[in-house]
């Protein structure tokens, strides 16, 4: 799966639910599904890979995950 904003709002649908405008991450950070890609947006959020490519992970749906800007950043060490 391509990572652009069609199939960022696909993962989020199969995540949270059709009709779903407000979620949390997995550290319980509040996105809003408009928010994607806004790093200025306090509910602004990204995708993960759970599995990290530079390791070998993919980009295939069930190895990726919507989260919070901040919970990426902190995944990542940042």
């Amino acid at each position: 799966m391509k990572i652009n904003h069609e199939n960022a709002m696909k993962l989020w649908t199969e995540r949270f639910g059709k009709g779903v405008e407000k979620a949390e991450d997995r550290r319980g950070r509040p996105m809003l599904k408009t928010a994607f890609g806004d790093e200025g947006s306090q509910y602004g959020w990204n995708i993960h890979h759970q599995s990290p490519k530079r390791g070998g992970g993919t980009s295939a749906k069930e190895n990726l995950e919507p989260v919070h800007f901040l919970t990426h950043q902190e995944i990542n060490g940042q």
